[in-house]
């Protein structure tokens, strides 16, 4: 009887990353080194404990870890390659990697692998990308760290996929194809402790991600690897979050275009929209009625990168706008101690400075690209301060979709529209249940009670005027 050998399967959780922004959920230091010991307990393999610097509790989690057991599972931190003109051991994300390896011994380093992204969302060349990868690689290795590789869009680059799951033309998906390689190539040369494939759109069908993997290990056969994604029968599918003041609304579909807002907010629809700076937002702002209020915290996410840039002239810039948008949030959290008009006029005043700021930068690339959002589109970054209740960021809404970023992930997904159908809409319910503080568990159960009653279900909307 010819004996089979079975493969081991490891598990990387990363609960503690992603549930660090889930609303009402207070995770204390002390719970966290609980659940980390049950996970070591279970036999998890690897679990990440957050992302390198993004906030206090993952350095006060790291240094309370310092004399806890959690057995062989290995912790990790996770972190991005060194920016474009930067040196890597001036890079915040690898010096604290390298500040908590002595408990934190992992290093988890996302790296884009498609073309496409190395050009539009990183703005370099594939050469300074594969750069980039390389030195920060070779950094964490010789301050003593195990590092893991996760490279984005590789399911994509390996399928030939743009955005919104397009195929790309044959030359571009051949190029896009063979830098998918010579990133995987020079991890393999690097000796990178586990090479992950990311299925960053949830674009993948099962057989896609086999023939890849059957490839890779027949390429690179002493090379570890893994699997990061979310595939839905070979159908790309994003989740869409609808917050209101005490609802909100999920839905799964294979868009991300102009026509998802139309369907659900209506072509004529007059409100206000609270979003980040996607170019479906500004495409509807154009097209129809609305009001909007870009996200102040993604705008300071990046001028802050504006500052890591080597260009002084840029990063002189960058500083001076990042003041003036300080100034702005220091008058707007003394209300209550500022006479109503005076507080207002010093509002108008700081405004005013962050757009004399903003429309006159040096002329380099990178701010002349910032530059152009307030040239284009100055007035949809203040709506808040002429309109009570609405806030500077949509902080609210990424909480909001915390849950379901988890969810998707724990379960990898649905497997057809029966299965997104329910996930819209029990997210849904759970969501604004608890915008509205009422049992989410309370509600199914009295909506199963009179279902088999045949009376009218409860309303999970409030009732109008």
């Amino acid at each position: 009887m010819q004996k089979t050998r079975s493969g081991r399967v490891e598990l990387f959780d990363t609960s503690l990353r992603d549930g660090l922004q889930q609303p009402n959920l207070d995770i204390s230091v002390p719970n966290a080194v609980g659940l980390l010991q049950r996970m070591g307990e279970f036999g998890v393999r690897y679990a990440e404990i957050g992302f390198a610097g993004a906030n206090q509790f993952v350095g006060d989690l790291a240094s309370a870890l310092r004399t806890v057991d959690t057995g062989a599972m290995k912790l990790a931190l996770f972190g991005r390659t060194r920016g474009r003109g930067s040196k890597v051991q001036d890079w915040a994300d690898a010096q604290i990697m390298v500040r908590h390896k002595e408990r934190v011994p992992v290093a988890v380093v996302v790296v884009k692998s498609r073309l496409l992204d190395v050009a539009k969302s990183l703005e370099t060349t594939p050469e300074e990308n594969l750069l980039m990868a390389r030195e920060t690689i070779a950094y964490l290795h010789d301050n003593g760290l195990e590092v893991l590789v996760d490279l984005e869009h590789a399911l994509d680059a390996y399928c030939g996929r743009r955005e919104n799951g397009e195929a790309c033309d044959a030359d571009f998906a051949k190029r896009s194809l063979e830098y998918f390689h010579q990133m995987v190539a020079q991890c393999v040369e690097q000796k990178v402790s586990r090479i992950v494939a990311c299925d960053t759109t949830g674009g993948a069908s099962p057989e896609e991600v086999g023939r890849l993997f059957e490839g890779l290990r027949g390429e690179h056969p002493n090379a570890g690897f893994g699997f990061h994604g979310h595939t839905d029968r070979g159908l790309p599918m994003w989740t869409w979050g609808f917050r209101a003041v005490d609802f909100v609304v999920f839905r799964i579909l294979d868009s991300r275009a102009t026509k998802v807002l139309h369907e659900t907010l209506g072509k004529d629809y007059a409100g206000l929209i609270g979003c980040d700076y996607f170019g479906v937002y500004r495409k509807f702002l154009r097209e129809g009625r609305c009001r909007m209020q870009f996200c102040q915290a993604h705008l300071i996410r990046d001028v802050k990168f504006l500052t890591t840039l080597p260009d002084r002239y840029t990063k002189r810039w960058a500083h001076k706008l990042l003041k003036a948008i300080g100034q702005l949030f220091h008058i707007l959290h003394r209300r209550e101690a500022m006479i109503a008009a005076k507080w207002g006029r010093a509002l108008t005043r700081a405004r005013d400075a962050i757009l004399r700021i903003a429309r006159r930068p040096p002329v380099t690339t990178d701010a002349q690209t910032l530059a152009d959002r307030f040239r284009n589109h100055g007035p949809q970054y203040f709506t808040f301060l002429e309109h009570t209740g609405v806030e500077p960021t949509n902080n609210r809404t990424e909480q909001a979709i915390r849950f379901v970023v988890q969810d998707r992930k724990a379960t990898q997904g649905t497997r057809g529209k029966p299965g997104q159908t329910w996930c819209q809409r029990i997210w849904s319910v759970l969501g604004t249940c608890r915008l509205q503080g009422r049992s989410a568990f309370g509600f199914l159960v009295q909506t199963l009670q009179h279902h088999f009653q045949r009376i009218p279900t409860p309303q999970l909307l409030p009732a109008g005027p």
